[in-house]
């Protein structure tokens, strides 16, 4: 087992991720997904369309079984 720790940065009080770093993102409606920020929006990774609501915060991806 292994046991990761999930540092959540809360916007827009924390800095912002590196542009087009995948992340963990969080809003009030979709819940927890990954995206990223490509510099003027919030994407999904999935789709690249752009979140249709604030992102109310970011955390680093983690990193899982390697």
């Amino acid at each position: 087992m292994r046991a990761e720790t999930i540092t959540w940065h809360e916007l827009p009080l924390d800095a912002m991720p590196d542009a087009c770093l995948t992340v963990l993102i969080s809003t009030e409606h979709a819940g927890v997904d990954s995206g990223f920020f490509d510099g003027k929006d919030w994407r999904w990774c999935e789709s690249g369309g752009v979140v249709g609501e604030p992102v109310q915060g970011w955390a680093a991806m983690p990193m899982g079984i390697v």
